[in-house]
């Protein structure tokens, strides 16, 4: 809406064996009834990494991950996955939970000793999207799961649980692997 916000997004470009790949990762609003500025924020980041991608690896996956604060139903996330008209023409983006694993992925949970009074809880509200189109199998979802969800030194990390998603980085150009 114009207001300053403290919300902000990193990119990085990582030097992977099928290219370079940009990684960026950002936090989204939290408020439960704020879709549209989530909205809004996708529709300023978004274009800034398809400008990247079109300027630097046109060919290569992109990853966007994060703490979207959105439900995987929810008008923001359906928009970046194509489940709604997108945030960029042409530009698409697989949910890496979604593609690899049946399990809901709840990441926000009363189960968590840091939010045992979550108003919500029991929600997937972090991510890991890989870009589309991309060149198969680069970037591919592999293989999925959550992270920070174990006591170490009586510690759980955070409030919510991380996503972590295995990606292919065989190059579109590489043969299958011999069985």
């Amino acid at each position: 809406d114009g207001e300053p916000s403290h919300r902000s997004a990193v990119l990085a470009v990582l030097d992977a064996p099928h290219g370079p790949t940009a990684v960026a990762t950002t936090h989204l609003d939290w408020h439960y009834d704020q879709s549209i500025t989530r909205q809004r924020q996708l529709e300023a980041l978004v274009p800034v990494f398809a400008q990247w991608q079109q300027e630097h690896a046109p060919a290569q996956a992109m990853v966007l991950g994060g703490d979207f604060n959105a439900v995987p139903d929810s008008d923001e996330v359906r928009r970046l996955t194509g489940l709604a008209a997108g945030y960029e023409p042409g530009l698409v983006f697989t949910d890496g939970w979604a593609a690899t694993n049946d399990d809901l992925g709840h990441t926000w949970t009363r189960a968590n000793p840091n939010s045992p009074d979550a108003q919500w809880p029991r929600r997937r509200l972090d991510y890991v999207f890989v870009s589309w189109p991309r060149p198969k199998p680069t970037g591919n979802p592999v293989k999925s799961s959550l992270a920070g969800v174990e006591m170490h030194d009586g510690v759980v990390p955070s409030d919510h649980y991380a996503v972590v998603v295995d990606l292919d980085n065989r190059s579109a150009f590489e043969e299958e692997p011999n069985s």
